[in-house]
């Protein structure tokens, strides 16, 4: 690794160099250390400042992370971002994943490490794990690097620079609404959430509840499926068992709904279920009139990315940025217009981005 304070004062010795070269050989003869001296320096100066050069010329750089790419929702978001990233001439973007959901150590050598290679800026999408990296970006800011959350909990840390995240708000007003559209004569309902606890989980949660007050729904069970599709599916077989006059569902996620979904079919239920995500495999079922999975609200994590991504190329650059951007709730997808969606978010998963990051 070069040392730049070294080298510039290497490189500073250039004028006192030009002094030693109009010496006269008689004082060559008289003063040989001082002419030893000045050549050795002029070697130095002549290597430092090429490598100097090579130094400056390299892109600022900034770091993207996510726990890994084993959902949807991380690949969509990881495939825009590295294809934005490339598309930036003036800022290097690394993007980088683990290997399982909440992998908390991946992230940590990832944070420690950054100072040493050379990133300005760390952008994560902490998912579950943003508890456990506190310790690790607090000293990451500490050394001068900033810090960026996107989609998902903000970690709580000494200083955030920047978030940006979905409207929560604004989505589940958008699932109640389509929940009263699909039922308008209410009834009773079960809710399933993805790990209780998550400050952006709960929000959605929370504003979910808030929206059905004033409706004719009436929450009657409740589960935490943790993302996980196969405890989405035990949760929603006790709700069925326990409710037998329920007439939705509301699982939070697209990903734990497909379990959801494989109780409602196993059981020949005519129950609905909504969700939030827009994933390729919600649009399908819901594209191809599902009788149960009737609608997704769309997470918008191809805007998140690009965003994040942009974001994080200013941060490099030194420019100001907006503490917090809020991403707006998207259009409820149904069976009508679900497959003008699906295309995109197909082209995206398989890692055709163009239209999107142009």
């Amino acid at each position: 690794m070069i040392d730049i304070s070294s080298e510039l004062t290497y490189c500073q010795m250039e004028a006192d160099i030009g002094k030693v070269a109009s010496i006269s050989w008689e004082e060559i003869e008289m003063k040989p250390k001082l002419f030893l001296r000045a050549s050795a320096a002029a070697l130095i100066t002549a290597s430092c400042c090429v490598a100097f050069s090579a130094f400056a010329g390299d892109k600022p750089k900034g770091l993207m992370l996510f726990s890994y790419l084993g959902d949807q929702a991380y690949v969509r978001q990881y495939n825009v971002a590295k294809g934005r990233g490339s598309k930036i001439e003036d800022v290097q973007i690394d993007v980088k994943s683990g290997t399982s959901r909440g992998d908390v150590n991946f992230f940590i050598q990832e944070i420690v490490n950054a100072p040493a290679e050379g990133y300005k800026v760390i952008a994560v999408n902490t998912g579950a794990t943003s508890k456990e990296l506190v310790s690790a970006l607090n000293d990451a800011t500490k050394q001068g690097i900033k810090v960026l959350s996107f989609d998902g909990a903000p970690p709580p840390i000494d200083d955030l620079t920047a978030q940006v995240n979905y409207d929560p708000v604004g989505a589940e007003k958008a699932v109640v609404q389509e929940f009263t559209k699909q039922l308008p004569a209410g009834g009773e309902i079960g809710v399933i959430r993805c790990i209780a606890g998550l400050a952006d989980t709960d929000a959605f949660i929370n504003a979910f509840k808030d929206a059905v007050r004033d409706t004719k729904f009436n929450i009657v069970a409740e589960g935490d499926a943790r993302c996980d599709p196969e405890k989405s599916r035990t949760i929603a077989e006790g709700m069925l068992n326990a409710h037998p006059n329920l007439v939705g569902i509301y699982d939070i996620f697209d990903v734990s709904a497909q379990g959801t979904l494989q109780a409602l079919e196993a059981a020949g239920s005519n129950v609905i279920v909504g969700s939030v995500g827009g994933q390729e495999y919600a649009l399908k079922a819901i594209a191809a009139g599902n009788k149960n999975w009737k609608f997704t609200v769309p997470y918008p994590f191809e805007v998140i990315a690009r965003t994040a991504t942009d974001t994080t190329a200013d941060l490099v650059r030194g420019k100001s940025v907006e503490k917090l951007v809020v991403v707006p709730a998207q259009p409820v997808q149904t069976s009508e217009n679900a497959g003008g969606m699906l295309k995109t978010v197909s082209d995206v998963v398989a890692g055709n981005v163009d239209d999107v990051v142009k």
